[in-house]
């Protein structure tokens, strides 16, 4: 047995040492050599010629590779890995006698951040190229990545809108890390205006229907007394505005409540000052904007229109910054301290300091409204007007690898209306009170606070994640209170009163995480899941009759998202899906995202995208209430159905030096909204049939524009086409179709920015778009049981008419002079609105009076001269 097992063993040991001899990676050969300053290729023939090894390899670079070495008794391996590595070559053994010699593949990476070369503030979503097919953005941050990257060194071209244009080169052997520094591309020094043709108010980006803004350059185009965010993307096409009672914009032809507003991660749900004429956000916080039409990634979800996305400035981190503006209706302030060289803070308020012009619009837009559905005695009621918003924001960056930011904001409204009366005319009897006694009294406020914390954190160069808890809560308190004279049972004079009471508040409070995965510059897997606890609150109690009306919701939302993108040679994929589970209906959906860009050629880009869209909430409010500030949000469930649209885009871009072209077709398929909408075509909510139900429809389009970029002239022109179609029930449970409520089915824009000199700007805008579509109600005769007697009731029939309003259009012009006064910057700006004073009709209520349909319109401000001045220092 013994020596069985010695014969194995010797076996074994005999072949383990032939297999080794045989193995080119362990060949036994040593050798010894001299190479005196020999090129590689010389010194692989001579270790060829004392070897007896056939070496392959690129002369092209082996020619210029000198080698001056020594070498005593070593293995032939050891001396091709010190000879080859060293120069960044390789080798593999293809038989025992043959070395082929290849280049080693290195990849290179180079993180970096994009900054105003000024403040040392982060330029979110600027663009680095490396060439047409190798590129990426910053995000929020400024912060980019380029990984995988085959060559030594490379030419960056960073561009951002209202920055110049900077070329840098990079030598990837000596820098992985490096800061971007733009300057801004206009400099108002010794009274001297320096403009880059290449400046930009907007431009499209290769995602469909995503649009970025300059806000600097969009500042120069005429203002109702404050610089508006708003009322500046409505000029683009799909975006339309109101600038009454209108929380926000319409996109495409959905209603303002479905669109997602956020701000660092706050959900806004009102937006808006003075009945929609001014935006609750201050444009000087304001760093950039990203407008979705449609088509937004699976990283945002909860609407079915449109997104707009905020990022606020984060303050300098260089030097103290102050702006300090005024107008006819507010004065602003905006301070920027830096804490430190890592750790900034920025401070802004808004304050009325008149109500002067917001007085004269109400006068002129919707006192009659309010004579129509309160008291048709008061003549001309006299409101009070107030409104103010905070926000402040604090930057901390311990590192280039971890930023942290807190954000906070708070806006409100006041608005009251109030008489006092001492004579009263009560059956055909004047009545004397020996004091003044509240007529009316009408007291609402309403806005939105938010805060934000936000962790960014890059541990690897191919690998971030951010963590954002936020918390938003909208607020509507209303209080109505009329006194007015009855006779009681002994025939005496006696002062009844009514108070009607409401309250309504939607509070979130949501923590995101998201992460990316870059496995090249080209491709990156992005993969987040959030939670939200959501509570809806609406009361409304009216004392006389100790009636009350009770909402009280709560629900959790759960969503996961994972996005993949995919960019070779001329095409651009982004696929992403994402998953809900909304706690009241129990149900998950999921939504798909499909994003496709194809580059025909080096100017024209083909774009698609497909994708589902849910929202769980839903903004509710007749038009009195409206006007007044009281809009009312709930949490959807029960009876009415989740609110969903799904989305297709076709659309082609064209783009050059100084001419851009982009058109866009479009549908919606929309299911489930609320149609409480209808109700805003009554003045008075006792004599109106309700119709509240849950409809479908489609929306199609199309949005064009033409945009011209010179040195001094900026312009564009842009035409909108909007076709909607829904079924309502009437109260016998009949369908009948209308278009949507907010469809503007034509809309022609134009807008020009002239540079007259250095310093002085001219500007001009102009619409004409088609009127709001309306319903014509019918006046009906119903039985009341509880009062035994027949009442007149409006209601909408299935062969109701629809009519449009009719066309509605508006010039502009505005002048804008900027000047230094020592080390203070000035910007002065001189708005004519509405320069022919055309008070198109806006909205059509409807009211019945002694058995017959009246109609009553709102129509746009007319004519005004307003002017606003700002200090920056």
């Amino acid at each position: 047995m013994t020596k069985s097992i010695k014969k194995i063993a010797y076996i074994f040991l005999l072949a383990y040492s032939i297999v080794q001899s045989s193995s080119p990676e362990n060949d036994p050969r040593i050798i010894s050599i001299k190479i005196d300053s020999l090129s590689l290729t010389n010194t692989l023939t001579e270790i060829s010629i004392l070897t007896d090894i056939n070496f392959t390899f690129p002369t092209h670079v082996t020619d210029s590779i000198i080698i001056d070495e020594e070498f005593y008794k070593v293995e032939i391996n050891d001396l091709l890995e010190e000879i080859l590595f060293q120069n960044e070559l390789n080798y593999r053994w293809s038989d025992k006698s043959r070395v082929i010699v290849f280049e080693k593949e290195i990849l290179y990476s180079l993180k970096g951040t994009v900054l105003d070369s000024e403040t040392g503030e982060r330029l979110p979503h600027a663009s680095i190229y490396i060439d047409d097919h190798n590129y990426t953005f910053s995000n929020r941050d400024g912060v980019f990545n380029l990984v995988k990257l085959r060559k030594k060194a490379v030419s960056l071209e960073i561009r951002y809108m209202g920055y110049k244009t900077e070329n840098i080169e990079i030598d990837l052997q000596k820098n992985d890390y490096v800061n971007l520094q733009l300057k801004k591309s206009s400099i108002l020094s010794d009274s001297v205006v320096i403009i880059s043709k290449n400046e930009k108010l907007f431009q499209f980006d290769r995602h469909p229907g995503l649009l970025s803004v300059n806000m600097k350059e969009f500042d120069k185009l005429p203002q109702l007394g404050e610089k508006d965010v708003f009322n500046s993307i409505s000029l683009l096409p799909g975006i339309n505005s109101d600038n009454f009672g209108s929380s926000g914009v319409s996109i495409r032809g959905g209603s303002p409540s479905e669109n997602l507003v956020l701000l660092d991660g706050i959900t806004l749900y009102h937006i808006n000052h003075a009945f929609g004429f001014y935006t609750a956000l201050n444009n000087n916080i304001i760093k950039d904007v990203q407008i979705y039409k449609g088509g937004y990634p699976a990283e945002f979800g909860g609407r079915t229109s449109g997104l707009i996305n905020f990022t606020s400035k984060s303050g300098s981190f260089r030097k103290v910054k102050a702006i300090a503006g005024i107008n006819r209706s507010s004065a602003n302030l905006t301070l920027e301290l830096p804490l430190g060289s890592n750790l900034s803070f920025i401070f802004a308020g808004r304050n009325t300091i008149s109500d002067f012009l917001l007085t004269d619009i109400y006068r002129r837009s919707y006192a009659n409204t309010f004579n129509r559905v309160v008291s048709a005695d008061i003549d001309d009621p006299i409101p009070v007007i107030s409104f103010y918003d905070l926000f402040s924001k604090v930057t901390y960056l311990p590192d280039n690898n971890n930023l942290l930011t807190v954000s906070f904001f708070h806006g409100k409204d006041n608005f009251s209306l109030a008489e006092k009366v001492t004579e009263f005319e009560l059956d055909d009897t004047l009545i004397t009170f020996p004091g003044e006694i509240d007529f009316y009294n009408h007291l609402n406020s309403w806005g939105n606070t938010g805060s934000s914390a936000r962790w960014f954190r890059q541990p690897y160069k191919n690998f971030n994640f951010e963590t954002i808890l936020s918390y938003s809560k909208y607020f509507a308190d209303g209080r109505e209170i009329n006194n007015f004279p009855e006779y009681n049972e002994e025939d005496d004079v006696e002062i009844m009163s009514t108070q009607i009471f409401t309250k309504n508040t939607l509070e979130d409070l949501s923590i995101q995480f998201n992460s990316e995965y870059k496995f090249t510059s080209s491709n990156s897997f992005n993969l987040g899941a959030s939670y939200s606890g959501i509570t809806s609150f609406f009361s409304k109690s009216e004392l006389i009759s100790n009636e009350s009306e009770l909402i009280d919701k709560n629900a959790k939302l759960f969503t996961a998202y994972s996005n993949y993108k995919y960019r070779v040679s001329n095409l651009e994929a982004n696929i992403g899906f994402r998953l809900s589970n909304y706690s009241i209906t129990k149900l998950n959906r999921i939504e798909p995202r499909l994003s496709i860009n194809y580059k025909l050629t080096d100017r024209i880009t083909a774009k698609v995208f497909y994708g589902k869209f849910n929202q769980y909430i839903i903004r509710a409010a007749n038009s009195v209430e409206n006007i007044e500030g009281n809009n009312s949000w709930f949490l959807i469930g029960g009876s009415t159905k989740l609110n969903r649209s799904e989305q297709f885009s076709f659309g082609l871009n064209y783009s050059s030096e100084n001419l851009a072209v982009d058109a866009e077709a479009y549908r919606k398929n929309v299911d489930g909204f609320f149609s409480l909408v209808i109700k805003e075509q009554f003045l008075s909510v006792d004599n109106f049939a309700s119709v509240e139900n849950n409809s479908s429809g489609t929306v199609d389009g199309i949005d064009f524009i033409a945009k011209l970029s010179l040195e001094k002239l900026k312009s564009w022109v842009s035409y909108s086409y909007n076709s909607s179609e829904t079924e309502f029930l009437d109260r016998n449970e009949t369908k009948f179709n209308t278009p949507f409520f907010d469809e503007i089915k034509h809309s022609l824009k134009f807008a020009l920015s002239y540079n007259l000199f250095d310093n002085f700007t001219f500007s001009l805008v102009s619409y004409i778009r088609s009127g709001k579509p309306i319903l014509i109600p019918e006046l009906t005769e119903e039985w009341d049981e509880e009062n035994e007697e027949f009442v007149q009731i409006l209601e909408f029939q299935n062969d109701s008419a629809s009519q449009l309003l009719p066309t509605s259009k508006q010039v502009d012009v505005s002048m804008n002079y900027q000047f230094n006064i020592y080390e203070l910057q000035c910007r002065l700006n001189f708005t004519l609105f509405n320069v022919f004073n055309n008070r198109s009709i806006l909205n059509r209520f409807f009211y019945e009076d002694d058995e017959e349909i009246h109609s009553y319109d709102i129509r746009m401000l007319g004519f005004k001269p307003v002017f606003s001045f700002e200090i920056e220092y």
